[in-house]
């Protein structure tokens, strides 16, 4: 069954909370990292802290910078996706945030090498 483009690209409502969604999160991660800088110590590297600690610190940064560019690709994308948007939705932002996380792990082990 064919639909048509313009049924496909009309989803106010889904689009909407989307949004809201992507903005809560990237508010909350911005209030987070804000007030775990105020007590991290100001040593190069892994600042000091342990992988557990800087895993949680690099994922708030990259959710905090990160989120707001990819926002406009994510909405895009599942406004592409015909049925299930939110599983594209999920799944979209579960993958971009697990390969950024193992990216911090590969950096942690990089500086407390050096």
């Amino acid at each position: 069954m064919e639909i048509s483009v313009s049924k496909r690209w009309h989803r106010p409502q889904h689009m909407i909370l989307m949004a809201i969604i992507l903005l809560f999160v990237t508010v909350i991660a911005w209030i987070l990292m804000v007030a775990q800088s105020r007590i991290m110590m100001n040593i190069p590297g892994t600042m000091g802290l342990s992988l557990w600690k800087f895993c949680v610190m690099w994922g708030l940064m990259m959710a905090a910078m990160m989120l707001p560019s990819i926002s406009p690709l994510v909405l895009k994308d599942v406004r592409l996706i015909d049925k299930q948007y939110w599983l594209g939705f999920t799944s979209f932002f579960t993958g971009y945030f697990f390969i950024w996380s193992a990216t911090g792990v590969v950096a942690f082990f990089v500086a407390y090498i050096k």
